[in-house]
């Protein structure tokens, strides 16, 4: 239920804004049952995640702090970018200039413009696409966002375990990463066959961090692991540097894939 369509999810963004930029020039017809159908999928997973970030709503959800793990902070940046697509695909539904305003304001650090926003949206979305909306950008905190979660969507909070089984078999290549990787450095053994399943991934950024996520799993105790650096521990390192602080992971796992490992002795 939580996957919004069967490709890569950098084609499936890349898409979706490619519609909106056509139809802020061009008036056409959409198949509105598909896009709605997106839309539900896309709302029912953000609610997911954020019952796993524990935040509140995703109003209560516009920063994280660097000293949060990896996880948490990669899972923070996917919820930032399925916020634009819902207010994407609401574009196609609704007035494209109309969205894109609306979804400034969802984000706006003003309580007076969110408020504004949320009037707005009241009067101009249907039933179905204001019940689930509303939840997600109201102002609320965990508990009740939990509530409102479980009215709304029917969704309680996942296990650690199933939140990470959701995202190793979702579209998005770098959450899938970041989860397999976790699997490995917290000794999720019961997750082995799922991520030997990824060792021979057509993606060589899942190929990779499967395979280190087993020879964790392997051995844990295991001091000098016989792979390099993997994307994922570049970016646990390139975080920690200032210049990096502002960048989402994302950005930071294209950065890691092209940059190099180096070892120098400790006088160099």
């Amino acid at each position: 239920p939580y996957c919004s369509v069967d490709v890569d999810d950098r084609l499936y963004v890349a898409a979706l804004r490619g519609l909106v930029r056509l139809r802020r020039r061009v008036d056409f017809d959409v198949d509105t049952n598909t896009v709605s159908q997106l839309l539900n999928a896309e709302m029912l997973a953000m609610a997911a995640d954020l019952l796993v970030l524990a935040r509140g709503s995703w109003a209560e959800t516009r920063s994280i702090e660097r000293s949060e793990a990896l996880f948490e902070r990669a899972l923070f940046d996917h919820v930032q970018q399925r916020g634009e697509r819902i207010f994407n695909l609401l574009s196609l539904l609704h007035d494209p200039a109309d969205m894109r305003a609306a979804y400034r304001g969802a984000r706006s650090p003003s309580k007076n413009v969110r408020a504004s926003t949320l009037e707005f949206l009241d009067n101009i979305l249907d039933r179905g696409e204001k019940r689930q909306l509303m939840a997600l950008i109201e102002s609320t905190d965990a508990t009740e966002f939990a509530a409102a979660a479980h009215s709304t969507f029917d969704l309680a909070k996942e296990d650690h375990a199933a939140v990470l089984q959701r995202h190793i078999q979702g579209k998005n290549e770098w959450l899938r990463a970041v989860s397999l990787w976790h699997v490995g450095h917290s000794g999720h053994k019961e997750m082995r066959p799922q991520v030997e399943m990824l060792a021979d991934d057509v993606s060589a950024l899942s190929a990779a961090v499967a395979k280190r996520a087993l020879e964790e799993l392997d051995s844990p105790e295991k001091q000098e692991l016989t792979m390099g650096l993997t994307v994922v521990e570049k970016v646990l390192k390139l975080q920690s540097v200032d210049v990096f602080k502002a960048a989402s992971t994302d950005d930071l796992a294209h950065v890691a894939q092209i940059a190099e490992e180096v070892e120098l002795a400790a006088e160099e």
